[in-house]
């Protein structure tokens, strides 16, 4: 039972933990074909809602400015104003970066601060903004100031389609996006650019990234260095397995697209193992447990089986052997199993009638002969001068009869009470008829002239004990 439960529980979680560790690749892989096809819409989508933005009237007025600390302050107003009353709305946050380039790619003012990025040459450090200053509106993803942006610059014409500067708007990736898109594709979320994780959906530790990210960067950045590839070929790569912080996860890694400089940005999908073979486990635990109960439940089975009927059937073979042996006054006594009861008794009349000694009673008590060493072995004829009486047999047969024969119906019908064999079928009549049945042959096989009883209880049942009288 133990060895087929072992089997049964290998075979079974085995066979169910490869079936959903198959199921999670295959949905790993659906997730990042969807994760790529929605970055290409995105970043279209970005684009050109910036390249909307880039056309307003009011950003191309700023350029018309002549003075120059004029033109830095209306840029910044209308940064400001741009992101309070178009961007926020559309976005239901502001964006992290609204700034206007003049037409050589130099910062002339930002929102927030006045100050901050000014003269800045960003047509050199942003290809993307060269691409604007060219005509194009286009979405890139940027490592500005420690943090990862996703980036869109469109540019700004004046009238007669003079390009006189770019709009550039970015919005941070943040753990709060990743934990946006876990939720929309139902794994964890984990982007990186330039060899670094900027954000993931897996939980900050205190402010920090988490032993999770630093367990993955590892994997992605140094010994297998899976994001090398992936972003140099611009591929995807098939599901692989990581343990992050103990815990077992099967993930995808592939490039962010969409993007003008082709960064190196990427995407990292990840779903648990552990907790998608949870329910292979748990299958596993009610194996083994039910299989637990069938192993006790077979141990009981044989230890009854072995109480209830190896017992008895020992006791009744050592019974045979004690004839065989020549023990011609054994006698099968009843061991309190029914279902060998019949048995006994026809053992008990077989052996009676093979060695002429009294049979058994009806109702199914056995008239046990006196100890042998009470009864030396002698002929009939000689036993009556060798018996030797105690004070107590003596007193047993000087006993008047009919109140011997009362008395003793009455310790018998009380000794069947006590071992509980009951005595609702046992009557004076009838067991004084068979007394005297007994008592005949008895005396004709002792020799002896009468033979009274003692009531004994022997091994939890109400027996007589022969007393031979001289």
């Amino acid at each position: 039972m133990v060895l087929l439960t072992a089997i049964v529980h290998q075979v079974a979680t085995g066979s169910l933990a490869q079936s959903a560790v198959n199921a999670s690749g295959q949905q790993l892989e659906r997730a990042a074909g969807l994760f790529l096809s929605q970055s290409r819409l995105q970043a279209l989508e970005f684009s050109n809602e910036v390249a909307q933005y880039a056309r307003q009237e009011s950003l191309a007025r700023v350029f018309s400015i002549e003075d120059e600390v004029a033109r830095r302050r209306a840029a910044h107003q209308a940064a400001n104003a741009l992101n309070d009353e178009h961007i926020s709305k559309m976005h239901d946050r502001r964006a992290a970066l609204v700034a206007l380039l003049d037409a050589t790619g130099m910062v002339v003012a930002r929102d927030l601060n006045l100050n901050a990025l000014h003269g800045e040459n960003w047509k050199a450090r942003y290809p993307s903004v060269a691409m604007a200053l060219e005509g194009h509106a286009n979405k890139d993803v940027w490592a500005f100031n420690n943090r990862m942006y996703r980036v869109a610059c469109a540019p700004i014409r004046a009238e007669g389609g003079r390009i006189v500067g770019v709009l550039v708007v970015g919005f941070e990736e943040s753990a709060e996006d990743a934990r946006v898109l876990r939720d929309a594709f139902g794994t964890e979320v984990v982007v990186f650019l330039d060899g670094k994780i900027f954000a993931s959906s897996f939980p900050p530790s205190q402010g920090r990234a988490s032993i999770k990210e630093q367990d993955l960067a590892r994997v992605l950045f140094h010994g297998p260095n899976l994001a090398g590839p992936t972003v140099r070929d611009r591929r995807q790569t098939a599901p692989f397995r990581v343990q992050l912080q103990g815990e077992n996860f099967l993930a995808v890694a592939a490039p962010l697209l969409g993007n003008t400089s082709q960064p190196a940005a990427g995407f990292v999908l990840l779903t648990s193992i552990d907790q998608a073979t949870l329910p292979a486990r748990r299958a596993g635990n009610w194996i083994l447990g039910l299989g637990l109960l069938a192993a006790l439940a077979t141990v009981a089975a044989a230890a009854y089986t072995s109480r209830r009927f190896l017992a008895s059937i020992d006791k009744i073979e050592q019974g045979v052997t004690e004839i065989i042996n020549g023990n011609h006054d054994y006698i099968f006594e009843k061991q309190g199993n029914i279902d060998f009861e019949g048995l006994e008794n026809a053992l008990n009349v077989m052996v009676a009638k093979l060695l002429g000694r009294p049979e058994p009673s009806e109702a199914g008590e056995v008239m046990v002969p006196m100890d042998m060493a009470a009864a030396p072995s002698a002929s009939p004829k000689d036993r009556p001068q060798e018996i030797k009486l105690s004070p107590e047999n003596q007193a047993l047969a000087q006993e008047p009869e009919e109140q011997y024969r009362r008395r003793l119906y009455n310790e018998y019908v009380h000794a069947r009470e006590q071992t509980g064999e009951g005595s609702r079928d046992l009557t004076f009549e009838g067991f004084l008829a068979k007394l005297r049945e007994n008592e005949t042959a008895l005396c004709s096989k002792y020799g002896v002239r009468t033979v009274r009883f003692k009531v004994i209880i022997k091994e939890g049942q109400a027996t007589l004990k022969p007393v031979p009288i001289p």
